[in-house]
């Protein structure tokens, strides 16, 4: 018998509901590396606020 359990969740966000898409998507190859990186680092900002706001208080 399990006593105890763990669960994982998984979230997918989209990039365009973020704020992230034309000249703001990180996979727009029209955009330098340098700017590519930046939006990485801020799309990965902005997820991590996200979900660790009102959604990870309603879990």
């Amino acid at each position: 018998m399990i006593r105890r359990a763990s669960a994982d969740v998984d979230l997918s966000l989209d990039r365009a509901w973020l704020g992230f898409e034309g000249d703001q998507d990180s996979e727009n190859l029209d955009l330098s590396g340098k700017k590519q990186k930046q939006l990485l680092q801020e799309l990965k900002d902005t997820a991590e606020a996200e979900v660790s706001g009102p959604p990870l208080v309603e879990i």
